[in-house]
């Protein structure tokens, strides 16, 4: 995954992807283990620096290193925990089949890894279902188009709604299939774990991508991360810069 574009928006963040504001970035997903992020241009319309609401809980201490945070760039999170995600069963593919039962396993297993590697400090999801009404994050398969197609992304997020304190109400995952390599249920279960894992750390509020190959965060798919749940100590830090305001 790579940070392709900085662009202005009517509405919404898109980081690959996410959607802040009238902030929109997009990353891609790729297989490839040599992708190089380019700079990213300044974006004409800065997303507004709205001051912390003094209601939100600090969940975890600033300034804990390393990290990868960058004070000068957007950053968000949810008021509070735990959240109530649903998985879009329509949209998966191959029901009924194995390979329907590793997307649904897969989407659960990538769906906590935060709240694991935390100590449910953060990333806390009370209820992961199928087709919840009124779920805070949902999770659906797509097919790509534009440039998600162009660049293979497999997956991205949309924060969908985002109020004047950086505050997220709903998002979004998006997953692309398509894209994604030949896979058996076993591997496809892990594959789309991972990814899941990524983008949620998008939809808790992590922006930026780290430049460690490492990091759950970094910008391309890394299958020689430790194992399951992949988060470090970098992620976890970088996590808690907007879990700590």
């Amino acid at each position: 995954m790579r940070l392709l574009e900085f662009r202005n928006r009517a509405s919404a963040l898109l980081v690959a992807g996410v959607c802040v504001g009238s902030l929109a970035c997009r990353e891609s997903h790729s297989s490839s283990t040599t992708l190089t992020d380019p700079p990213a241009p300044t974006p004409s319309s800065p997303l507004p620096s709205a001051p912390p609401s003094p209601a939100l809980p600090p969940l975890a201490s600033c300034g804990a290193l390393p990290n990868y945070f960058n004070p000068g760039g957007p950053f968000t999170r949810w008021e509070r925990f735990p959240l109530r995600l649903s998985i879009d069963s329509a949209s998966l593919p191959f029901a009924p089949s194995e390979l329907f039962v590793a997307y649904v396993k897969g989407i659960r297993e990538g769906a906590v890894v935060w709240s694991l590697a935390s100590g449910e400090a953060f990333g806390i999801l009370s209820e992961v279902g199928s087709n919840l009404q009124n779920a805070d994050i949902t999770v659906r398969v797509d097919q790509p188009v534009g440039e998600a197609l162009l660049f293979g992304t497999e997956g991205e997020v949309e924060l969908l709604q985002l109020d004047s304190a950086r505050i997220i109400r709903r998002a979004r995952i998006l997953l692309y299939p398509s894209n994604f390599p030949p896979l058996s249920p076993p591997e496809l279960q892990a594959y789309v774990a991972n990814i899941v894992g990524h983008e949620m750390g998008h939809a808790f509020g992590v922006l930026q991508h780290s430049t460690d190959p490492s990091d759950l965060m970094f910008g391309s798919r890394n299958q020689k991360r430790a194992s399951y749940p992949w988060i470090t100590v970098r992620d976890l830090n970088t996590m808690s810069e907007a879990y700590c305001r």
